[in-house]
C-alpha cells in the first residue's frame, strides 16, 4: 500500500465514557490501533452522551441495565466488574454524566494522543470494571496522570474554558459527522470519509471493512 502523505488513513473514534457497548468495543478498537499502527493515524473524539438534563443517578437507568450489561457481555466478551454490579443492583447511586470523562479525553488529546485509545479503555475500565463513579474528578485525575499527564496539569484542565471550549467542539463536531450513537468508527482517506461501524462490530469484520477500503489483500 503505497501512500503520499495526503493519503495517509486516519481513523476517527468517537465514543463515550458511559457508553456500555463502546466499553465493549474497546479490545476491537484497541487492536485496531495496533494492527495498522505505523499505516494509519487515529484519533478520539468523546461524543458527549449524557450530559444537561440526562444527568442523574444510576438508580434512573438500573432497570435497564441490569438486563443491557447482560448482552454486552454475551455480544462482546467484555465482562462488568463486580464493584459495578453491586454498584448497579444495590442502591445505585453513582451520578451517570458524561462530561468529566469527557474534558479528560480532551486532556489527554491534547497532551499525550498516542495515549488517547488506550485512556479512552482505561477510564470506561474504572467504571465498569471497578466501579470508579463517573463523576469521580480524583480519580479521573489519576487516570490521566497515569496516562502521562502531569498532574498540575490534570488539576487544572477542570477550570480551564479551553480546554471545556474543545470539549464542547467535540460534541458539535460529532453531531456534524452524522454521529447518532456510539461507539461509531469512521476511516478517512483521499478525502472520502468512510463509515466502518455505527454500533458494536467484532474484529474480524471490521478487519475485511478496512482491508477493503485500504486496497488490502
Amino acid at each position: 500500500m503505497s501512500q503520499t502523505s495526503e493519503s495517509v488513513p486516519h481513523f476517527i473514534y468517537v465514543y463515550d465514557p458511559l457508553c456500555g457497548w463502546c466499553y465493549g468495543f474497546s479490545p476491537v478498537i484497541t487492536t485496531i490501533q495496533r494492527e495498522y499502527s505505523g499505516k494509519a493515524t487515529f484519533e478520539v473524539v468523546a461524543g458527549g452522551m449524557v450530559r444537561g438534563d440526562r444527568v442523574g443517578p444510576l438508580s434512573d437507568l438500573a432497570e435497564y441495565l441490569q438486563e443491557a450489561y447482560k448482552t454486552v457481555e454475551e455480544t462482546t466478551g467484555v465482562k462488568f466488574g463486580q464493584p459495578y454490579l453491586d454498584e448497579l443492583f444495590g442502591d445505585a447511586n453513582m451520578i451517570m454524566d458524561s462530561e468529566p470523562g469527557c474534558l479528560a479525553q480532551v486532556v489527554i488529546n491534547q497532551y499525550n494522543p498516542d495515549r488517547a485509545i488506550a485512556f479512552a479503555f482505561a477510564i470506561q475500565n474504572a467504571i465498569y470494571s471497578k466501579g470508579m463513579s463517573p463523576d469521580d474528578q480524583e480519580g479521573i485525575i489519576d487516570l490521566l496522570v497515569e496516562h502521562g499527564v502531569e498532574r498540575k496539569v490534570a488539576i487544572n484542565a477542570y477550570s480551564e474554558d479551553n480546554l471545556y471550549q474543545q470539549m464542547i467542539n467535540g460534541f458539535s463536531r460529532s453531531e456534524g459527522m452524522g454521529v447518532r450513537g456510539f461507539p461509531t468508527l469512521l476511516l478517512e482517506i483521499d478525502s472520502q470519509r468512510n463509515v466502518l461501524t455505527r454500533g458494536y462490530t467484532d474484529w474480524g469484520s471490521l478487519q475485511k471493512r478496512i482491508n477493503s477500503i485500504l486496497n488490502v489483500n
